[in-house]
C-alpha cells in the first residue's frame, strides 16, 4: 500500500532524511525506532505530505498508487480527510485551541457523546476547550479523530506517551482493532508497545535507516543490538557547568490550602505538601488529574485565589523553573535554539556568551554544532524540544525545578541521562524537585517522596493500582 523510495530531506546545509526506502503493505504494523531527532516525525508528517518550510526533498512516497509529495493539493487533502489518521507527538498544537472537544468530535460525523464512550473519553469534557485538557486527554482525543473515519493508512507518533498505564493497554488494543485492514506506522520509544504491535522493526539514526527486520528480534537475548541505536550520538558529561553549586540550604517548598476550579467543577482539593532544597517529590496519577495544572500553579503561570506558596525559610520568594509537558508551545517558534539559551542566561544575570551554550547543549545530550544552534524550534523534533526546554529551565538557577512529565518525548537512553543529571541536580545544587509522570521507573530512579494525585487531592505513598 505504501512504497517509499530514495526520500531524502534537507533544511539548510543539515540532512534530515537520507536516501530512506521502505514499504508497509496493507495489514502491516511497522515499528519505527531510533533515537530521538533522528527524523522518524519528519518522515511520518512527509507520507502526509507535509514538508517542512524552506526545505528541500526528493525521492518518491506513493499510497495506493499516487505519490503524496506530488500530488494536487485537492487530491492531497481528500486524502488525509478521507483515508489516513495520523496521532501527532507535539500535543499542544494538535487541536483547534477555539474548538471545544464536542465540537472536534462532531467533525467526525458522529455522535459526540457516542465517541466519548468509544474512545474512553469522560464526557464531562465535552464543553472543555483545549486548553483545559490534560496531555493524556489531548491524546485519547486524537485517538477519537484517527480512528472513528477508520483510516486506511495510520500513523502513530508516539501515540502512549502521555497516557497514564490504565490508558495505555486501552490504546493498545485500540491500535490492535482493525489493523488488518490498513496499513500503519508506529513510531515510539516504548519498546513493549512496539513488540506488541508490529510485525516488522525499522531503526532509524541521524535520518538514515539503521536496518529492518522481524518484530520477533526484540524478543531475542540478543535484542541488546536495538538498544545500541537508540543510545545518543553524544554523551552528556554532567558536568553541570549551567548550574552553580550553592552552599546547602535548609530552605524547601512549603504549600498549604491550594484549590482549583475547572468549568466550576474542583479539580484541585486543598493541596498541602512540604518538599526540603536537595529532595524530589514525585506526583503520579491518571490522566486528568490535575497534575499539569498543579505544575503550572507551583511554577506561577496560574494565578491561585486560595492556597499558599513559599519558601521554607520564608526571607525570599521560591526561583522557580517549569519544564512544560508541551516543549514546543513552551518556546518562541522562530528563535533559534541558541536564543533560547541565551534568554535564560540573560534571566539568570549570567552573560549569554556562546561558550555558556555549549555545556548547556551537551549536558541534556544535544548536539553543539552551529547548524543546530540556529535551527528554529519549530523544527525541533519531540525529545529534541523537549531536552531543549530542561537546559533552559536549568540555565535558571532556581530554588524549584517543577518538571511535568519531562522523559515523555525521550528514548531510553536519553531518559536515563536526564533522570542522572536530576539526581546531581539534587546533591549538588540543593535543588527541590517536583516530577509530574505516568513513568514509575522514572519516580523510582528521582523520587524521596511519593504522591499520587487522585479525586483532586494528594495522597501519600504509591498508588494501589
Amino acid at each position: 500500500m505504501i512504497r517509499i523510495r530514495n526520500l531524502s530531506l534537507w533544511q539548510g546545509d543539515q540532512a534530515i532524511l537520507r536516501n530512506i526506502s521502505l514499504e508497509i503493505a496493507c495489514g502491516e504494523t511497522l515499528g519505527l525506532i531510533g533515537p530521538s531527532g533522528g527524523g522518524k516525525t519528519s518522515l511520518a508528517r512527509m507520507m502526509l505530505g507535509i514538508v517542512p518550510r524552506m526545505a528541500r526533498w526528493s525521492g518518491q512516497i506513493v499510497v495506493d498508487g499516487f505519490d503524496v509529495l506530488r500530488a494536487p493539493a485537492r487530491r492531497l487533502r481528500s486524502f488525509r480527510k478521507h483515508d489516513a489518521g495520523m496521532i501527532v507527538q507535539a500535543l499542544a498544537d494538535s487541536l483547534n485551541p477555539h474548538l471545544t472537544v464536542g465540537q472536534h468530535l462532531h467533525e467526525t460525523g458522529q455522535d459526540p457523546h457516542r465517541v466519548c464512550l468509544n474512545f474512553n473519553i469522560p464526557v464531562s469534557l465535552l464543553p472543555r476547550l483545549p486548553r483545559d485538557l490534560s496531555g493524556g486527554e489531548i491524546q485519547r482525543v486524537l485517538t477519537a479523530l484517527a480512528l472513528a473515519k477508520s483510516p486506511r493508512l495510520l500513523l502513530l507518533d508516539e501515540p502512549s506517551a502521555a497516557l497514564d498505564p490504565a490508558n495505555r493497554d486501552w490504546a493498545r488494543q485500540r491500535f490492535a482493532e482493525g489493523a488488518g485492514e490498513r496499513a500503519q506506522l508506529l513510531i515510539s520509544h516504548d519498546l513493549e508497545l512496539v513488540r506488541q504491535l508490529a510485525d516488522r522493526i525499522a531503526v532509524m539514526r541521524a535520518g538514515e535507516l539503521a536496518g529492518i527486520g522481524p518484530a520477533h528480534v526484540l524478543d531475542a537475548p540478543q535484542h541488546q543490538c536495538i538498544h545500541k541505536f537508540m543510545a545518543p550520538a553524544t554523551k552528556p558529561a554532567f558536568s553541570l557547568p549551567s548550574a552553580t553549586p550553592r552552599q546547602a540550604e535548609t530552605g524547601g517548598l512549603v504549600t498549604s490550602g491550594i484549590c482549583h476550579m475547572i468549568g466550576g467543577q474542583p479539580l484541585l482539593r486543598n493541596i498541602s505538601l512540604q518538599l526540603p532544597a536537595g529532595e524530589c517529590l514525585a506526583v503520579l496519577g491518571p490522566s486528568g488529574s490535575g497534575k499539569s495544572t498543579l505544575a503550572q500553579i507551583l511554577a506561577g503561570y496560574i494565578t491561585q485565589p486560595k492556597g499558599r506558596i513559599r519558601w521554607q525559610d520564608g526571607s525570599r520568594p521560591p526561583r522557580v523553573a517549569l519544564i512544560s509537558q508541551h516543549p514546543h508551545r513552551a518556546m518562541a517558534a522562530h528563535f533559534p535554539v541558541s536564543e533560547v539559551l541565551a534568554e535564560a542566561l540573560r534571566l539568570a544575570g549570567d552573560r549569554p556568551e556562546a561558550a555558556r551554550i555549549g555545556p548547556l547543549l551537551r549536558d541534556i545530550g544535544l548536539p553543539d554544532t552551529p547548524e543546530f544552534r540556529a535551527r528554529r524550534t519549530a523544527d525541533l523534533s519531540g525529545g529534541e524540544a523537549q531536552r531543549l526546554v530542561i537546559a533552559r529551565a536549568i540555565a535558571l538557577h532556581s530554588d524549584i525545578l517543577v518538571a511535568d512529565e519531562p522523559t515523555s518525548a525521550l528514548d531510553p537512553a536519553n531518559r536515563d541521562q536526564l533522570l542522572g543529571l536530576f539526581n546531581r541536580l539534587k546533591r549538588e545544587c540543593d535543588l527541590a524537585l517536583v516530577l509530574m509522570t505516568h513513568d514509575r521507573l522514572a519516580a523510582q530512579a528521582v523520587a524521596d517522596r511519593i504522591g499520587y494525585l487522585k479525586d483532586g487531592r494528594l495522597h501519600p505513598g504509591w498508588p494501589n493500582d
